[in-house]
C-alpha cells in the first residue's frame, strides 16, 4: 500500500513538472490509467506532426493503441469509472487512416456520463 501511495505522489509531481511529449511517459501504465498522457496530449497534438503518419511511424512514436477497428485506432487518455463499474468519464485520442494505413486526421473524443 505504501509503495502505491509513493508511486501516486510522485506521478502527481512529475505529471505537474512536465507536460512536453515523450514516448517513456505515454506509455507508462499505472493499473489501468495512463497517468501522464492527458498532461501530454496538448503538446502532443499541437507540436508533433502526427497526419501522414503511417502506421508503423505512428507505433514507433506512440507504441501501440488501446483499440484498433475500421473507424481508426485509438490511445486512450482517460478512463474514470467513479464508484461503478461503467466508466463516468472517457478520453482518446483517434487517429483516422486510409487504405494505405497513413494518418489522415485525428481528434480527441470525451465522454461524461450526466
Amino acid at each position: 500500500m505504501f509503495r502505491r501511495v509513493l508511486f501516486v505522489l510522485i506521478a502527481i509531481c512529475l505529471i505537474s513538472c512536465q507536460s512536453k511529449f515523450n514516448k517513456q511517459d505515454w506509455n507508462e501504465k499505472a493499473g489501468w490509467d495512463y497517468p501522464f498522457r492527458d498532461h501530454m496530449l496538448s503538446d502532443l497534438a499541437q507540436h508533433h506532426q502526427l497526419t501522414g503518419l503511417s502506421y508503423q511511424q505512428l507505433k514507433d512514436s506512440l507504441g501501440n493503441p488501446d483499440i484498433v477497428d475500421t473507424s481508426g485506432v485509438y490511445y486512450q487518455i482517460i478512463i474514470d469509472y467513479g464508484t461503478d463499474i461503467d466508466p463516468v468519464h472517457t478520453k482518446d485520442l483517434m487517429l483516422k487512416l486510409n487504405r494505405d494505413s497513413i494518418v489522415t486526421s485525428f481528434q480527441i473524443k470525451e465522454w461524461k456520463k450526466d
